[in-house]
């Protein structure tokens, strides 16, 4: 233990001072100041992770070379944005991905001199954060929301991300992430408000935003509208019970449930209808047949009595909804809890019947005595025996079906039809599907196209609405002369056009607001009651603005920075639409008229090894820090024990800890994980990460730690009057020059052979990179250094060492060469060790002259061809 924390403290010193020509370390001395010394300390036998990967990130940071160059007028620009992680905890596996791929491609043209920007983010997260601060408070203080109140509820989670936020930094900070920190970006900073509250009042005084009655995914454990992405599907193959939050015991599914509806008048006839929803009864209005269908002609017009409750209901002809080859050929009609029903209710002008409150429970003025205030889920085996003692259940059947659960609690989904929000993205979504037919956008791969026009060729109004405390408090007012308009502000959506006494109106501030209202209600500002909209905007929305804030959006015009649009963005193929799709339409409708980025590039799914996606609840999530530092098994099940999951999860994932990480996760360090996720980008459209794949990777830092070892250690075979030149021993031209004074050229044939091998890679890698084709490049790589150059020239220049003249000269300058230009080419992947090992090939290389190198791989230039252009 002794020793290593001494080897460290030597690292820290070692990489403390970095001058133009010489990479020195500084000692603290007893008395006086630093004391310089020119870097001769022996490298270390074997590379070890933690010893170097520990101190260079501060290095880079505090030297500044994650910013924007001092010369960015002159350079051509290449900018990107890191998809903002959620606060809400820690980076998985899949933002590590994210983050390799990325700063390979940010050190990559950094090294090709261009002026690159990266900028981070961090999403609030609406919802995720919400919900986590909320379970806290109930386990540690017993507390709910609703007991602190809205303004003790978001100081408390200001408290959490504050105290937490920083931990996604850490990371990112480990993984090499070369990113421009002066410029983070946290969606909820006071930039980004007013952003999002310049272009809600906009595209809502464009006629896109509106207030209106429809129906949406609600979560009642949550009490919040959902987005699709924030739904997970549960697929069932027939009859099953599920846990459900909220409900005492299991409740069935996988159920196709058959009862009658009596026809008014005629006790004797009936219509039999089928549903894996029988609670939802209470809200039908309607029951639906097709107009041809001769069975049900003689009932054109007929109404039919409502079965517990006795309703009187109508019978309505309808081709779209009903299917007569299917089932009886009757389909109850439940328009506030079914999006094919609503649809249906529109067509037909029927009643929406709301039949739960917000938290699931069913409404006694429509379920009766016996179900009111009854969750709805369990009050479905019991509306099955109230039908079965009416004489009306007529039988069931298994089927396959899908359960739509709320990703954050796990309770399920309810359609529901309520006030809230919504933006029409009709034409905006059409210029996005324009952009990427037009060729403005590009997809990579280009597989996804298929998926960018489904969504995009029909567009449905985007509920932007949550229920929420923690996020953008929607910019909108209800404004109303007191004692005249109505008291709740639910009822009225808009302006009342016969008294106009109250009004809806929205505004950048609640000044703006009660101006705007003034001139609506045709009265004296002061005169009149402003109460801000409660709900908050789906995250969501102010993600789809990001790139505009990042560049100073609606103060400063993007476009007047040659950083925008964005070179490319590379993301998850998993939120193409939900934010890819999301930012063009919005960014390019708000600042027209060129799109955020011309390029997107979209990564895999990770998953585990065996193929199963990564969740808490398979106990499979891996924190790329596991990977990196290694973690022994029982630190594993601690830290999984103390989080934050349900404790059902925890125990799922402790079982699975100890079947997949019997003896722990070994140290595979950042440079071996980011090699490796690199290796795994071949086509297809998942990613199975096999950890000892990983380890393999930690090896190959190895072999690379090994060749640079044996091409510093060959100078010691050098004697004075060796070398023909001063130049650097790293220099291609001296040796290129070399080569070609020797009369028996042909004698070199195996150091033509490797500098051809190298331009080889040199291009075949360079290509790789530009067309986002990762692995084959990491695949180059590797068979560069470890097949050509390690297995072949360092083994047949060995003998050479031993030689005088020449011969040996060549073979220590071609060592150089070649090493110091693997480095550069393998630094984009591998920053960490290259960064090390490079500082040391060129301090030992120009030792002898009065060359000024630069002073870190960074921005050294990335090798190109011999002969080749940039």
């Amino acid at each position: 233990m002794q020793l290593a924390a001494a080897r460290r403290t030597r690292r820290a010193l070692f990489i403390s001072h970095v001058s133009a020509s010489r990479f020195v370390r500084t000692f603290a001395t007893g008395g006086g100041g630093p004391e310089k010394a020119s870097l001769r300390e022996d490298i270390a036998s074997a590379y070890d992770p933690s010893e170097v990967e520990t101190y260079w990130y501060e290095w880079w940071d505090r030297e500044g070379y994650f910013g924007d160059s001092a010369a960015a007028g002159e350079k051509e620009a290449f900018s990107m944005i890191l998809p903002p992680p959620n606060v809400t905890g820690t980076l998985h596996i899949g933002h590590a991905l994210t983050c390799t791929l990325q700063d390979i491609l940010t050190r990559y043209h950094r090294m090709k001199g261009k002026n690159v920007i990266w900028i981070p983010g961090l999403d609030h997260a609406g919802i995720a954060t919400q919900s986590v601060v909320e379970r806290k408070l109930a386990t540690e203080k017993g507390l709910s929301r609703h007991d602190l109140g809205r303004d003790r509820m978001v100081k408390e989670i200001w408290e959490w991300k504050e105290s937490h936020g920083g931990k996604i930094d850490d990371q990112l900070k480990r993984m090499g992430s070369s990113l421009d920190w002066s410029k983070q970006v946290f969606t909820l900073d006071p930039k980004a408000s007013e952003a999002v509250s310049e272009a809600f009042v906009r595209l809502h005084d464009e006629g896109l935003i509106y207030r209106a009655n429809r129906l949406v995914n609600w979560c009642p454990k949550l009490n919040t509208a959902l987005s699709d992405i924030e739904t997970s599907p549960i697929d069932l193959d027939g009859a099953q019970k599920l846990n459900v939050p909220g409900v005492n015991s299991k409740v069935q599914f996988g159920r196709l449930e058959r009862f009658a509806y009596k026809v008014e008048g005629d006790p004797n006839e009936e219509l039999v209808v089928a549903t894996t929803r029988p609670e939802t009864l209470f809200g039908d209005t309607a029951v639906a047949i097709h107009p041809d269908d001769g069975r049900y002609s003689h009932l054109h017009g007929k109404a039919l009595i409502q079965p517990l409750t006795g309703r009187r209901v109508p019978v309505v002809l309808d081709s779209v909804l009903v299917d007569p080859e299917k089932g009886t050929g009757a389909v109850k009609v439940t328009p506030g809890h079914d999006s094919n029903d609503f649809a249906c209710g529109e067509r037909h002008g029927l009643e929406i019947i709301e039949i739960m409150r917000d938290d699931g429970s069913l409404l006694p003025e429509f379920a009766g005595e016996e179900f009111g205030n009854v969750n709805r889920l369990e009050a479905r085996e019991g509306v099955l025996e109230g039908l079965k003692s009416q004489g009306l259940y007529r039988g069931g059947e298994d089927m396959p079906m899908r359960v739509t659960v709320c990703s954050r609690s796990g309770d399920v989904i309810e359609p529901r039809v309520k006030m809230q929000w919504f933006l029409d993205t009709k034409d905006m979504a059409a210029k996005a599907l324009e952009y990427q037919r037009s060729g403005d956008i590009e997809l990579i791969p280009r597989l996804h196209t298929k998926t960018w026009t489904h969504w995009l060729n029909d567009p449905h109004p985007w509920c932007i609405s949550r229920q929420l405390w923690w996020g953008h408090r929607i910019p909108a007012y209800f404004a109303q002369i007191p004692g005249k308009s109505p008291e709740i502000p639910g009822e009225s959506p808009g302006i009342s056009e016969e008294s106009k006494t109250s009004a809806w109106v929205v505004g950048r501030n609640e000044h703006e607001a009660r101006i705007r209202a003034s001139k609506a209600l045709d009265i004296s500002p002061e005169l009149l009651s402003l109460t801000q909209e409660e709900d908050v905007l789906d995250t969501w929305f102010s993600s789809g603005l990001f790139p505009l804030v990042c560049f100073g959006w609606p103060n400063d015009s993007p476009s007047d920075s040659s950083l925008y649009p964005l070179s490319v963005l590379e993301t998850g193929s998993d939120i193409l639409f939900f934010w890819v799709a999301r930012m063009v339409m919005l960014c390019s409708h708000l600042h027209p008229p060129h799109a955020p980025f011309s390029k997107v590039f979209l990564h895999p799914m990770v998953r585990d090894s065996q193929g199963r996606k990564m969740s808490k609840s398979l106990g499979n999530v891996v924190d790329p820090l596991d990977l990196i530092q290694g973690k022994d098994l029982e630190l594993l099940i601690a830290a999984t024990e103390q989080g934050n999951a349900d404790p059902k999860e925890k125990k799922i994932a402790v079982k699975a800890l100890k079947k997949d990480f019997p003896k722990g996760i070994p140290e595979c360090g950042t440079d071996g994980l980011r090699f490796s996720l690199a290796a795994y980008m071949q086509q297809g459209e998942k990613i199975n990460l096999d950890i000892h794949r990983v380890q393999n990777y930690r090896f190959l830092c190895n072999k690379l730690w090994q060749a640079t070892r044996f091409t510093l250690r060959s100078l010691t075979f050098l004697e004075e009057g060796d070398l023909s030149s001063d130049s650097p021993l790293h220099c291609r031209e001296t040796l290129e020059r070399l080569l070609k004074s020797q009369k028996d050229y042909h004698n070199f044939l195996p150091e033509q052979w490797i500098l051809a091998k190298f331009d080889k890679g040199c291009k075949v890698i360079t290509e790789a990179i530009e067309s986002y084709s990762f692995g084959p490049a990491a695949n180059a790589l590797q068979g560069l250094m470890v097949s050509e150059f390690c297995d072949v020239y360092i083994e047949f220049s060995k003998p050479n060492l031993y030689r005088s003249g020449v011969s040996r000269e060549v073979s220590v300058r071609c060592l150089f060469v070649l090493c110091e230009g693997i480095l550069r080419l393998m630094h984009p992947f591998m920053p960490f060790v290259t960064e090390e090992l490079w500082q040391r090939v060129i301090h030992k290389a120009s030792e002898s002259t009065e060359s000024k190198e630069v002073s870190s791989i960074m921005v050294a230039t990335y090798p190109i061809a011999w002969g080749g252009e940039g």
